[in-house]
Parts: C-alpha cells; sequence; structure tokens
C-alpha cells in the first residue's frame, strides 16, 4: 500500500486521482500512463481505491473477455437494447480472429487482419461482410478499447490506426413496378383470407405489416411497435413513437425509434380502412386493448427479426427479387414519394431520418431530372456550334 501512495493526489477542486506512469507504449510509441479520478472522500480512501486499481494493471484478459465485460458495463449504464445487441453481434464477429490474443497484447496488425478475415469470410455462414458492417465493428472495438484504458486493462487503443475499408454506395433499392404489382396481389390475397389456419394467421399477419411499411416507410421494428392508441384516425395520422427490439430472446417494446425522436406519418382514408378491418379481425383473435400491438395474432409483440425472415420467404415465394427484404418496401415507399415530385426534407421527416443528407445520400440517385437541364443546355451549345441555333 505504501508503493501507491506516491501516485495519489488531489485536484484543486478537493477529488483525488491516481497517476502513474508506464513506460513507452511498444505500438505506438506514445507515452503510457495510467490514470483514474478516484471517488473516495478522503486519503486513506483513494489509497486503497487507487491501490485496486493499479492492480488490474498487472490483468491482462483475453480479448473476447474485455470485449464482454465492456458490453456488461454498458447494460449496467443502461445503454438502449438496440446498442447492446448490436454490440454482442460485433463480438460475435471479432470472437473467432482474437479469441487467443491478450487484451495488452492486440495490436494494429492484428486488428487489420481480423477486418480482412471479416470481409472475406466472415458471416456466420462464412459469406463476406459488407464494408459498412466492418466500419460497424471498428467502432465497436474502438469504444470497447476506450472502455479497457479507462478502467486500466489496456495501454493503448489499437484501432487508432486501422486501416477499415472504404464506404459501401449506399443506394437504396426499390422494387420496379412489375414486382410491386406482384406483391400487392399477394398482400391483397392474404388480407382478405378469412381462415384462422395457423399458416393464414401468419400470411395474414405479414401481409399487414408488409403494407404497413410499403404505405408508410416504417421501419421492421417500428411496424411490429405500432400499437392501437397510435392510430390517430380523425386526424389521420400514426404516431411511430416506439420501435421492438430483441434483448436475450424476448421481443421488447422499446418506447423511442431508432432516431430517438417520435413522428407522426400521414395516411389516407384506404390506410385506415385497412387497418380498421385488422383490428376487426384481430379481435376474433383475442382480447385486444388500446396498446395492443397491431402486428399480433396473440396480444404480444413479435420478433422484427421473425417479421423480416417470414417476409423474406413470402417474397421468395412470390418470384420477386432475391434482394427483396423487409426493408425494401421502406426504400419503394421513399422511391415512389421522390419520383412523384415530394422534396427530400418532407421526405427526411416522414422516414425519420436524422439529417435530409441521409436521405438524399440513399435515395438522391433516383430524383427526377436532375440533368434533364444540363442535357438541354448542352443541345443548345452544340445548335450554336452547327449554326442552329
Amino acid at each position: 500500500m505504501d508503493g501507491v501512495r506516491k501516485y495519489v493526489k488531489r485536484h484543486s477542486n478537493g477529488v483525488w486521482y491516481v497517476r502513474k506512469y508506464l513506460g513507452t507504449n511498444p505500438v505506438n510509441g506514445r507515452k503510457m500512463e495510467a490514470y483514474k479520478t478516484l471517488s473516495a472522500k478522503d486519503y486513506d480512501g483513494a489509497v486503497r481505491e487507487a491501490a485496486a486499481f493499479l492492480a488490474n494493471l498487472t490483468k491482462n484478459p483475453l480479448v473476447p473477455v474485455g470485449l464482454d465485460d465492456f458490453i456488461r458495463a454498458k447494460e449496467r449504464t443502461r445503454a438502449p437494447a438496440n446498442t447492446v445487441a448490436t454490440y454482442r453481434t460485433c463480438a460475435n464477429y471479432l470472437r473467432p480472429f482474437l479469441a487467443r490474443i491478450r487484451v495488452r497484447d492486440l495490436s494494429t496488425a492484428h486488428v487489420n487482419e481480423a477486418y480482412m478475415e471479416l470481409l472475406d469470410h466472415g458471416a456466420a455462414n462464412g459469406d463476406p461482410l459488407s464494408s459498412a458492417t466492418v466500419r460497424t465493428v471498428n467502432a465497436f472495438l474502438s469504444a470497447a478499447y476506450k472502455w479497457l484504458m479507462g478502467q486500466g486493462l489496456a495501454d493503448a487503443n489499437p484501432t487508432d490506426n486501422a486501416t477499415l475499408p472504404p464506404k459501401d454506395v449506399n443506394e437504396a433499392q426499390a422494387l420496379d413496378e412489375a414486382s410491386l404489382a406482384v406483391l400487392l396481389d399477394v398482400i391483397g390475397a392474404a388480407l382478405a383470407n378469412p381462415s384462422t389456419d395457423e399458416a393464414d394467421v401468419s400470411a395474414r399477419l405479414i401481409a399487414f405489416a408488409a403494407r404497413t411499411a410499403l404505405y408508410t416507410g416504417m421501419r421492421v421494428g417500428e411496424v411490429c411497435g405500432l400499437r392501437r392508441s397510435d392510430v390517430h384516425a380523425l386526424q389521420s395520422y400514426v404516431h411511430v413513437c416506439g420501435t421492438v427490439v430483441v434483448v436475450r430472446g424476448m421481443a421488447t417494446y422499446q418506447p423511442k425509434t431508432k432516431g430517438k425522436r417520435s413522428r407522426n406519418v400521414a395516411v389516407e382514408p384506404a390506410d385506415l380502412a385497412a387497418i380498421r378491418a385488422h383490428e376487426r379481425w384481430q379481435d376474433g383473435l383475442f382480447k385486444a386493448r388500446p396498446t395492443s400491438p397491431l402486428v399480433s395474432a396473440h396480444g404480444g409483440f413479435l420478433s422484427p427479426r421473425a417479421v423480416s425472415a417470414a417476409f423474406r420467404a413470402m417474397a421468395s415465394e412470390a418470384g420477386l427479387p432475391d434482394w427483396c427484404h423487409f426493408h425494401t418496401l421502406r426504400h419503394t415507399h421513399a422511391t415512389m414519394l421522390l419520383q412523384a415530385g415530394a422534396d427530400i426534407n418532407t421526405v427526411q421527416e416522414r422516414l425519420g431520418h436524422a439529417s435530409a443528407s441521409t436521405t438524399l445520400n440513399t435515395y438522391g440517385h433516383v430524383l427526377p431530372g436532375r440533368d434533364r437541364e444540363i442535357a438541354r443546355q448542352f443541345h443548345a451549345t452544340m445548335g450554336l456550334v452547327q449554326g442552329t441555333p
């Protein structure tokens, strides 16, 4: 304990802290320092707390253990469930490639090699991961190492100089008119089927979820979280204020959207009629309450993953393109709005994007007539060259 006392100091504001220099980091050549603000109120308590902190410096857990500790710490601080789920997925991607490396021994070279492996065959089935996914993994690993450094378990962040893949071109892919007509026929048939057989009930639920997403542009989690009380028929809009996430295998309602802001999405009388018809169908299956989810046959929330998977099966059976998934409905909604002349800001608000730039980057390629004026000017110039203005 006496050896610790020389590292314990006190700020002018009365807060105790510990600082110990640890030499030069072999990864980046920078001077290493262990530092921590202490919560103790007196000197002796600060020394004990500092001793425990410095004792951790001799610990060097395996990387997967350190990543799991970071995720548990985020859970204890009540990080959003979606964030925690993403962190777990990222940790699982990294686990096979970093399983035998210790936290303090992880280098930038190790990180770069892991990212290359992920790009080649990082998915569970051996398929490559996208550049966007690998960049998300890097953001997770960077955050984890910042936390590990704060805990005295890491000396440097090996992601600081990591080589990242280029950003994917983020152009949305929408259904063409022929494919959309096929999908609408499938949805219409499923919604008109009065059968209470399990398969038909499931098909009707997925059809209603798909119709809702197609006509409102909502995300799958938002569709799964839409409740009866969120439908405002007199003002002709649905209030998008929550989402469903999977927490430890359970579909759980979360009272905020991905963008952390609620929004109102206008709907037409035909949309309200479809919702009311669906509610009447639900009433024959269970006793619904105002807070009951619309995408449900038993009164509980459905998993967005399950809904997405069921839609993929429905789309495949209908002969739609292999790339068609539930989020394609949102892309199709936005694409058709923009092609019809809707302005970017209105579409941004309807989709719940954080900024108009996100909408423009995703859907800018479908804006009509972006080069028509240029074409006209070119032909006018060519006419002058040929003497025929």
